[in-house]
């Protein structure tokens, strides 16, 4: 592009009509935007070559079925310049859609093969335009990425009004977001004091188990004691046992 914009700001008129048709041809330049609003440039527009204006117009911004449409005030292309408005037509539509059919492909860009179809999509992926696979299966083009291209005025409103619909979508989820994680939050509060309560209920029925287990356990070994007791005085020898004196009348 420098090499473009160096040689516009000197030249007017047929010269700045020739330098645009170099540009249009030219197999390594995608994006025409700095060039359409050079001061020189922006004369051809109301001047016998305003259509090397419009052609330039064309490439920054149309597609090929455009250009078809308004062909007859637009000077025609060489094949050059044909195959890159195919080009610049394919990364628009890949901006569009993550697969993009042949047949519709073939339409598009006015293609009779599937052949050369597939010939200028290897291009464009070479000249990283692009990003993509071939699904000759499927019959399709399947988009990982292209390059963007120049936009007019009006297509910067729709773009500014369009991300600033995301960015309120973006706060109204946010939000969503906030409330619910508020909820959970106290949800989770909520579920640890219920964990705690029941935590303290089992400690104190645990304890007061414990506590009567071992009452229980104090008073049968009194009892055994008391039974042993028993048991031994009735144990005791007969010749043991205290005499008293047998007195007579």
């Amino acid at each position: 592009m420098e090499r473009f914009l160096l040689r516009a700001k000197s030249v007017r008129g047929a010269a700045a009509k020739a330098l645009i048709a170099e540009a249009l041809s030219a197999p390594d330049l995608f994006v025409f935007g700095e060039l359409l609003a050079l001061p020189n440039i922006q004369e051809l527009k109301d001047s016998s070559d305003k259509s090397a204006f419009l052609a330039l117009e064309m490439f920054a911004y149309g597609t090929l079925q455009e250009y078809k449409a308004a062909q007859a005030s637009l000077p025609e292309l060489n094949e050059a310049q044909l195959n890159k408005l195919r080009v610049l037509t394919l990364i628009t539509l890949a901006g569009t859609a993550k697969e993009l059919p042949y047949d519709m492909l073939l339409q598009q860009l006015l293609i009779g093969t599937v052949r050369e179809l597939e010939d200028l999509i290897i291009d464009a992926i070479y000249s990283e335009v692009v990003g993509g696979k071939l699904d000759q299966s499927r019959m399709l083009f399947e988009v990982h990425f292209a390059i963007g291209r120049d936009v007019r005025l009006d297509d910067l409103r729709t773009m500014r009004d369009t991300l600033s619909s995301w960015c309120d979508n973006c706060a109204s989820v946010l939000a969503l977001l906030s409330s619910e994680m508020e909820k959970a939050n106290a949800s989770k509060l909520t579920a640890k004091k219920h964990n705690d309560m029941l935590q303290a209920e089992m400690e104190k029925v645990r304890a007061d188990l414990l506590q009567r287990l071992e009452g229980s356990v104090a008073g049968d070994g009194a009892a055994q004691m008391d039974v042993e007791e028993s048991e031994g005085r009735r144990m005791l020898p007969r010749s043991r046992r205290p005499r008293g004196r047998d007195f007579r009348p």
